[in-house]
């Protein structure tokens, strides 16, 4: 009597398809996110270092030609 599906199960089996789909979407959202997170922070530390770094260089150079205090030009 019952050869096919009907319709109450392929509604139910395509909203279980969409719910699946969903689902997998969201984790590669999440995944993808986590994986940018951690680069980003890898980034920004590498330029944090570099910028100290640089202003230590140009403190240097400023001590090392600055004018000497007391003497007249």
């Amino acid at each position: 009597m019952n050869a096919g599906m009907t319709w109450r199960q392929w509604a139910a089996a395509g909203l279980a398809a969409l719910y699946l789909l969903g689902l997998g979407f969201l984790a590669g959202m999440t995944a993808e996110r986590i994986r940018y997170d951690a680069e980003r922070t890898m980034i920004v530390t590498r330029l944090t270092l570099a910028t100290m770094q640089t202003k230590q260089r140009l403190m240097q150079l400023e001590r090392d030609h600055a004018p000497e205090a007391g003497k007249s030009e």
